[in-house]
């Protein structure tokens, strides 16, 4: 008796770890947008300088130096609320960015994952809040730059 309960309880609790890792990383998203860093934006703002504008365009609207190259034109992202009927879609954009969703506007992927190039720096790992908290200073840049 006493190892078959043992048994339901590892179970359950490994159960409960598997739900908290799936659950855990919309949770980690909206802790690092929560955070109450005065340069959470200029953060974004300079991310999206370095990792965005060259296809987006220092305006964010699609028109970027290198955006003649793109078999599908990049996206204006001061449109993104408008394009989501009034709601910025945050879980998108995170998805989009970090690689874990397939991006059809662009095709063939030509968007980078930048959640695999940022989780690395001068050839070491970067822990991986360092990479979710970048993700979100974009997302947030991203938000405060929504025309109405």
């Amino acid at each position: 008796m006493m190892k078959s309960t043992s048994f339901l309880v590892l179970r359950v609790s490994s159960m409960w770890v598997v739900l908290a890792l799936i659950v855990m990383p919309g949770c980690a998203r909206r802790k690092a947008m929560d955070a109450g860093d005065e340069n959470f934006l200029a953060k974004g703002q300079v991310t999206f300088e370095q990792s965005c504008a060259s296809c987006h365009g220092s305006d964010a609207r699609g028109v970027g130096p290198a955006s003649h190259l793109l078999a599908v034109p990049a996206s204006d992202l001061t449109q993104l609320s408008e394009k989501y009927s009034g709601r910025f879609p945050v879980d998108e954009l995170y998805s989009m960015i970090e690689g874990n969703e397939k991006v059809g506007a662009h095709g063939t992927r030509e968007m980078p994952v930048w959640g695999n190039i940022w989780s690395e720096k001068d050839g070491r790992p970067v822990r991986r809040e360092m990479v979710e908290r970048r993700i979100n200073e974009l997302i947030e840049y991203l938000r405060s730059i929504q025309t109405e």
